[in-house]
């Protein structure tokens, strides 16, 4: 709980306002035993506020009636920072406390995404345990002198990870200003001397600075992974993103810069003593564009309207030109002074003002709300003018430096103004938006009791030594008036909803927020009723009438009405009475041959059809009589027909043998006559025949059969008149018999009455010379055909192996075999006794189908197996030979 020190109420310093006040909902303070800082503060999607700074001593960071404490070193210049959480009425959630380990005071940066997740940058020395609950987790400085962190928590206050980057050179890494992005990811800005790695994973992305001016730039998702890392040659101050999730960054630089953080260039030189810069990057860091303010200018914030307008603040010395393109915008000032400035979100100029000039001030701060609205805070010291022209307009300092809060329209004009403090040193260090309500939270710190109520009234906020300060306040909105000037004619129901026949210069309407400012607009009326007018007209027509009056056509009795303009321009309503009277019909339905006269109109009709005839019905109206006649018509068909020798026509049951025209007459499906036609062609079928002589066979083209025998065959085909053409065959087969009579080593033809030539088979079928007649005997072992010529046909024999030339019979030694012819088989047997003798038996090809060693007189042969035909026996003794055949 802190320490409420109450004193009299003359003591607390007064409020300076300019133009709309706002109204105080609370405001709650901390402070230290020792010293601390306020550095950043940022507000949720639920309207929590977030605290960060740094503090050495004892801090209770619960403003109400709790404590919650957290202790840092003495006297050690702030060397541990503190993190607190109000929800959206001011009551203490929770607070943390981060270790430090005595690092100096730079600035520590907070941010929140949309889960409410925190995060939190800065720099440390030594060994931190960055798990700021029960648990453990330990980083160890890497650099020389201090390493970059970023702290992630969850909406509850508990560790998630942490990420630290550490540099070579003798300054180390120190953390600055970071986003959030619409899809999580965080884009961290940070200052380094030597050579960094900005992957703080596995991966490596080494960037090397020689100034604590330059800057590096890291992207990470929600996990704390690596995206992407740029080197910037600048100081990079302050970070926010588009709702594109384009980055936008704002700082200052010297000399000449390439702003193109990647593979190309985009140089620019520093027109003045110390140019601020405003630069755009895609979300994956490539270069968009940069603009340049050109004089002694110390950019501090950057924020982005509902429409990517880019909002930067900070202060300048002497002069500067706010205008990033050729155009100029010049500010001059003889003392530090505040600037605003807004671009469009191509970064073109829109407007640029130092709100408080000419004594000293500075902008702290700047952010907006969903009407476009734009609020910045700061300090400023003596007695300051905001805004000529808004009384009153004139501040005078409390004590002898004051904060303020100022806010703009979204074309620039300043909406209101106001000063607050005690009677020592107070300021305020930021301002953010709870863009679903539109209420502000300030933040900053003040030394002594001073009155937060901005709305006239007295709400202290007290303190004997120096404390922070967390204000929620709420835009107290001037309604904006106007008249609806409006000409009516009644009834006339206006925006309230209510309804006006009579003249009316008293109702008022308010539309809730309405106004430009995002005030409440009330909205008088001055109305003057005018009349309408009436009119009617009777009519009676048959079946139907269009009215002239709107052009319509109407087939019923009815009442109608329509509006047009009277001389007043109000409604003229003219009414139809209007009375329909209906024609009449009746019809006949007729059907006759050929044609039908009509008595009703003694017209004569020859041809199926509807027709009418009108006379009129007792209402004077038409009566229309139809007649539905159907002419029935005499037909005709014919039918032609082809056909072979004769036709029998079926209408008829007639038959005919000759081609001609005949006709037949029926009564049709109409009952009228059928004539029936029939076109009659009598085709004759035909006959050829053809006497062939072949020999051996004939295969016919006709059918494609073969013969083998010779006779008279027949075969039918269609003719050109697709009738019976018969063709007869009167075929002669002649056959050549080529069996070969084997008899011993002589051949015998088997064919009579031929001529003959004997052939060598073993000699490419060579003819034997002189070998011409029936019979041959070689002389020589071999194989023989012969070549028979009979009845001009000419046949080969199968080739005859003759192998027993000069070879002594199986007779000449009283061998026998039988049966003979056999089956297949059949003994062998010898009138004498045989020793180990090899009986061989082969085909009349020569082939070796059997063998066997026979002692003894008989061998008993199986050739079943083998085909029919001639064998020959072959005994075999010592090379001595005896044949024989069966």
């Amino acid at each position: 709980m802190n320490k409420i020190i109450f004193i009299v109420a003359s003591c607390i310093a007064l409020l300076s306002k300019a133009h709309a006040q706002y109204q105080t909902h609370w405001g709650k303070s901390i402070t230290s035993s020792d010293d601390f800082r306020v550095t950043d503060m940022c507000v949720d999607n639920s309207g929590n506020v977030y605290t960060i700074g740094t503090f050495d001593g004892i801090m209770d960071l619960d403003p109400g009636p709790g404590v919650y404490n957290v202790t840092g070193p003495f006297n050690i210049s702030r060397s541990h920072a503190f993190l607190q959480k109000l929800d959206a009425s001011g009551n203490f959630v929770w607070g943390k406390l981060i270790p430090m380990n005595d690092a100096p005071s730079f600035r520590m940066n907070i941010a929140v995404d949309n889960q409410q997740n925190v995060y939190c940058s800065g720099n440390f020395a030594g060994t931190v345990d960055f798990d700021l609950g029960p648990g453990v987790h330990y980083l160890t400085q890497r650099s020389n002198y201090r390493d970059q962190f970023l702290l992630k928590l969850n909406a509850t206050g508990d560790f998630v990870w942490v990420k630290q980057w550490g540099a070579t050179g003798v300054f180390g890494a120190y953390g600055s200003q970071l986003t959030v992005d619409n899809n999580g990811n965080i884009q961290l800005l940070g200052q380094f001397v030597g050579t960094i790695d900005l992957d703080p994973g596995a991966g490596v992305s080494n960037f090397t600075s020689t100034s604590l001016n330059h800057s590096s730039i890291v992207s990470l998702n929600s996990n704390g992974d690596f995206l992407w890392a740029r080197y910037l040659p600048a100081f990079a101050k302050s970070i926010a993103h588009t709702s594109t999730n384009e980055l936008l960054i704002t700082g200052y630089f010297t000399d000449t810069v390439d702003f193109d953080l990647g593979a190309g260039v985009h140089n620019m030189t520093a027109g003045g003593t110390q140019d601020g810069y405003v630069l755009k990057l895609t979300n994956s860091g490539d270069f968009v564009s940069v603009g340049a303010f050109v004089g002694n200018i110390y950019p501090r914030e950057i924020a982005v309207d509902i429409n990517d307008n880019i909002l930067i603040c900070g202060y300048f010395n002497t002069a500067v030109d706010l205008d990033p393109s050729s155009a100029v915008h010049n500010l001059t000032t003889t003392a530090t002074a505040a600037f605003i400035v807004k671009l469009n979100a191509s970064g073109g100029f829109m407007w640029g003002k130092n709100p408080n000039s000419p004594n000293p001030s500075n902008g702290s701060f700047v952010t907006t709300d969903n009407n476009g609205n734009v609020y910045m805070v700061g300090a400023i010291g003596d007695s300051t003018a905001f805004n000529p022209g808004i009384s009153p307009a004139i501040f005078t300092n409390s004590g002898s430096s004051d904060a303020y809060i100022v806010s703009f329209l979204p074309d620039g004009t300043i909406n209101s103004a106001i000063g607050f403090g005690s009677i020592t040193v107070d300021a305020c260090f930021a301002v953010g938006v709870h863009k679903a309500t539109g209420d502000l939270y300030l933040n900053g710190t003040f030394t002594n009791n001073m009155n937060i109520d901005f709305s006239g009234g007295n709400m202290p906020l007290f303190t004997s030594e120096r404390a922070c300060f967390t204000l929620k306040i709420s835009p107290e909105c001037n309604p904006v008036t106007s008249t609806d000037m409006r000409s009516e004619c009644a009834p006339f129901v206006w925006i309230d909803g209510n309804t006006y026949n009579t003249n009316n210069m008293t109702a008022t309407y308010t539309i809730t927020g309405g106004a430009a400012n995002g005030c409440d607009s009330i909205v008088t009326l001055n109305l003057t009723i005018r009349q309408p007018s009436a009119s009617s007209t009777t009519v009676t027509e048959c079946e139907q009438y269009t009215w002239t009056a709107n052009n319509q056509t109407y087939t019923a009795s009815g009442t109608y009405t329509h509006v047009i303009p009277n001389m007043d321009n109000c409604d003229s309503t003219i009414t139809l009475n209007l009375t329909i009277k209906q024609p009449s019909a009746s019809s006949t339905t007729v059907t006759e041959c050929e044609q039908y006269t009509w008595t009703a109109n003694n017209q004569t009709y020859t041809a199926s059809g509807t027709y009418t005839h009108v006379i009129p019905n007792m209402d004077n109206c038409d009566s229309t009589i139809t007649l539905n006649l159907t002419i029935k018509q005499p037909s005709a068909s014919s039918t032609t027909v082809t056909e072979c020798e004769q036709y029998t026509w079926t209408a008829n049951n007639q038959t005919y043998t000759a081609s001609g025209t005949y006709t037949h007459v029926i009564p049709n499906m109409d009952n009228c006559d059928s004539t029936i036609t029939l076109n009659l062609t009598i085709k004759q079928p035909s006959a050829s025949s053809t006497t062939v002589t072949e020999c051996e066979q004939y295969t016919w083209t006709a059918n494609n059969q073969t013969y083998t025998a010779s006779g008279t065959y027949t075969h039918v085909i269609p003719n050109m008149d697709n009738c019976d053409s018969t063709i007869t065959l009167n075929l002669t087969i002649h056959s050549v018999n080529a069996v070969i009579i084997v008899s011993g080593t002589s051949l015998t033809a088997n064919q009579s009455g031929a001529t003959y030539q004997w052939i060598d088979c073993d000699n490419s079928n060579s003819p034997v010379p002189g070998a011409t007649s029936q019979s041959f005997t070689p002389t020589a072992n071999g194989n023989y055909a012969v070549r028979v010529t009979f009845n001009n046909c000419t046949e080969t024999s199968d080739c005859i192996a003759v192998s027993s030339v000069g070879i002594e019979s199986l007779q000449q030694e009283n061998w026998s075999v039988y049966p003979n012819p056999s089956n297949g088989l059949f003994t062998v047997s010898s009138s004498f006794e045989l020793n180990n003798h090899v009986i061989e038996v082969y085909s009349a090809l020569g082939e070796l189908v059997y063998s066997e060693i026979l002692s003894g007189k008989s061998l008993l042969i199986d050739l079943r197996e083998q085909p029919s035909g001639m064998y020959t026996i072959r005994v075999n003794k010592h090379q001595h030979f005896r044949i024989g055949k069966f």
